[in-house]
């Protein structure tokens, strides 16, 4: 049976639409792949707010390079408090950032409420809190360490930390050994061990976060007898 050419020209017409949709549908699929294998994303805020910094990058690459998969578990804040939801989307928005940044990093957000399990697992009691593990190496991070209140009144706002708090820990797991930064004693300076504006307590305790270890050296006590004055060979830095 013969068909007629209006038959024809609407069978030519649904076999080219058939034909493009099936092109599409695997263009589509081929998009799709390329993005998750290769994913790209934009900051478009005005101070590229949301990018993580350099040194961040930096460490993160010295991560990849080792292979030593990192994993990142945090646990959320306290529900019912005014700032909870502030908290819970930073740290998200760093896990995330994290994570699509490099290669060996595993990171996620658990609610401490809910999944007590793994609370208990890794030995976390409060909310709020990081902990990051590297092989048997591990560093924890409080809320403390995570944020800062700033202002007083209606001007009261909460910093977020947590991308620097993340750089000293991943310091801390790519270098074991601290490095030694001491500090002259004997002629008025400042004690590492005193606390308050007179003391150095307190940049103690800021280098201890970065790796450092902050020590005391008189080099006329501290000498080998009747030696000359001499700076200890594991000195990284010394602090006039």
């Amino acid at each position: 049976m013969a068909l007629s050419s209006q038959t024809r020209r609407r069978l030519a017409h649904g076999g080219n639409a058939t034909a493009m949709t099936a092109m599409v549908v695997i263009l589509v699929g081929i998009l799709v792949g390329v993005a998750q294998r290769h994913p790209v994303r934009w900051d478009f805020s005005e101070d590229a707010a949301n990018q993580l910094q350099q040194g961040t990058i930096h460490k993160l690459g010295l991560l990849d390079e080792s292979a030593m998969e990192v994993r990142i578990t945090a646990f959320t804040a306290q529900q019912g408090k005014t700032d909870s939801y502030f908290k819970n989307r930073a740290l998200k928005d760093l896990l995330e950032e994290l994570g699509h940044a490099s290669v060996v990093v595993e990171a996620r957000l658990v609610d401490f409420d809910r999944d007590r399990l793994t609370a208990e697992q890794l030995g976390v009691t409060e909310y709020g809190h990081l902990v990051i593990q590297r092989g048997e190496d591990r560093v924890d991070l409080r809320d403390r360490d995570l944020f800062r209140r700033l202002g007083a009144g209606a001007e009261r706002r909460l910093e977020f930390l947590g991308e620097a708090a993340f750089n000293r820990a991943a310091a801390q797991l790519l270098s074991k050994r601290k490095k030694v930064i001491y500090s002259l004693r004997g002629h008025g300076e400042r004690d590492v061990e005193e606390r308050g504006p007179g003391g150095l307590s307190d940049l103690a305790q800021i280098l201890e976060r970065e790796n450092y270890e902050l020590k005391a050296l008189d080099l006329f006590r501290d000498r080998v007898a009747e030696g000359a004055p001499s700076i200890p060979l594991d000195a990284a830095a010394v602090l006039l």
